[in-house]
């Protein structure tokens, strides 16, 4: 906090505008940074920014993962959507294995490897209402505030909702409104691994997530299932 707090006051020193900051955290800056991007002073970098794409993907593994072909690369690349702790973890995982074809077919946020990994890195560190809220919702392919509020069983999970932005998590924001937002995949397996392991029920979870998308159907005065036979 009190580095926040001197990065803020430099800032918005105007002998030091001339200074270019980088700041590099898992959680949002607790100053405010509204007024920075408005003047075009904030630049943001995030998962999606720093994703590879397919040829720095073949780049990243060149040399370095021989019994990878350049299709398994490709195919590697597009289910972890680029992120590069995922590749890493690959390649060291490959290097070490005489079965690269058991890994790159099994390979997500299960692995023994990254689930560690994801454990000791991203998820252990988080507040338990933001644990318990991840893996409650782990088994839905994308959340909203007003879903996840009408299938958690925590009563505000609205405002849990808003607070995952403050960690930097491995999130996509699939909507121009930020409305709807889902986990990136090989996260959310370890997360579909971490909800079995403390017994949540995902069937009534995804109960619930039915309901609520009939009654919103309804509301709407969308088709109803006899008149769409």
């Amino acid at each position: 906090m009190r580095q926040e707090s001197l990065l803020a006051k430099l800032l918005a020193a105007k002998d030091l505008a001339h200074v270019k900051f980088v700041l590099i955290s898992r959680s949002v800056p607790r100053f405010p940074i509204s007024a920075l991007r408005l003047t075009g002073e904030l630049r943001q970098i995030g998962v999606a920014d720093l994703s590879f794409s397919d040829t720095e993907a073949q780049e990243f593994f060149a040399g370095r993962a021989e019994k990878l072909t350049r299709e398994q690369i490709g195919e590697l690349n597009k289910r972890t959507e680029g992120w590069a702790v995922a590749l890493q973890m690959v390649r060291v995982l490959v290097a070490e294995s005489n079965d690269s074809a058991s890994i790159l077919e099994s390979f997500d946020g299960s692995n023994a490897e990254m689930a560690r990994y994801l454990s000791e890195q991203v998820f252990s560190s988080l507040p338990s209402d933001i644990q318990h809220f991840l893996i409650e919702t782990a088994s839905l392919p994308a959340i909203s505030r007003t879903l996840a509020t009408a299938i958690s069983s925590s009563p505000d999970a609205a405002t849990l909702f808003n607070r995952l932005t403050n960690y930097a998590l491995p999130i996509t924001v699939l909507d121009a409104q930020g409305i709807w937002i889902r986990c990136h995949p090989v996260f959310n397996s370890f997360l579909k691994e971490e909800a079995e392991r403390v017994g949540i029920e995902t069937i009534d979870i995804l109960r619930k997530a039915a309901g609520w998308f009939e009654a919103r159907r309804l509301r709407s005065g969308g088709p109803s299932r006899s008149a769409g036979r």
